[in-house]
């Protein structure tokens, strides 16, 4: 199942999005609390509404109550963000693929949330982005095989405390065998695509990559 979950985040432009969904069709679609008035404005009924809908504009909760979409509420005062909540629902549903939508904005922590959630999903053995109009984000462990534009700004930072025998090739600055550090981040940061193909690879530890768009 290819699921992705709209969270209640900033969202600049509805085109963009209608677009990632033409390109990434999805088997479920989940709102995450305010992540519903993306939805409505786009027209896409979701599967389900979860969170504790706190953040929800009334208009919103009432085309959901129209539309008859199953709204799975929690308490205010709980220990999971409700983009947590959403991911752990497609995690039990069995998800092969998680897309978070809107899950950067302008509250810096919970942003930062959701990105330490990709970790999560990866050791479910789950392909997992979290996509704005400006970045893509996803975690690397091994080796990963990319297709992206020539030209393409990607930045690798060190999720773990370190991560060693990094090698990059189709890159501007290629790497062999080199290493980042978590509190260091400058070497990997704005790297550019040279060929229509590109491999990641690293031995020990856990990447960290942003595909950077300036444009959308």
């Amino acid at each position: 199942m290819n699921a992705i979950i709209f969270t209640g985040g900033r969202y600049r432009s509805p085109g963009f999005y209608r677009k990632y969904l033409e390109e990434h069709p999805a088997d479920c679609i989940v709102a995450a609390d305010a992540g519903a008035g993306m939805l409505m404005e786009l027209g896409i009924v979701p599967r389900l509404l979860m969170g504790d809908l706190d953040s929800i504009r009334p208009e919103v909760l009432a085309w959901v109550r129209e539309k008859d979409i199953p709204v799975y509420r929690h308490p205010t005062h709980k220990n999971e963000t409700d983009t947590e909540l959403a991911v752990t629902w497609c995690l039990e549903q069995g998800a092969g693929s998680i897309a978070l939508l809107g899950a950067l904005g302008t509250r810096f922590d919970h942003s930062l949330a959701n990105v330490h959630l990709l970790y999560r999903m990866l050791c479910r053995g789950v392909e997992a982005v979290v996509a704005d109009e400006y970045n893509t984000l996803f975690l690397i462990k091994g080796r990963k095989a990319l297709a992206l534009e020539p030209g393409t700004t990607l930045s690798l930072l060190a999720y773990t405390e370190a991560a060693r025998g990094i090698t990059l090739t189709g890159f501007e600055y290629p790497l062999d065998d080199a290493g980042l550090d978590h509190l260091e981040p400058g070497l990997g940061v704005s790297n550019v695509t040279v060929g229509p193909r590109q491999v990641v690879e690293v031995k020990e530890g856990l990447l960290l990559a942003d595909v950077v768009r300036e444009e959308f």
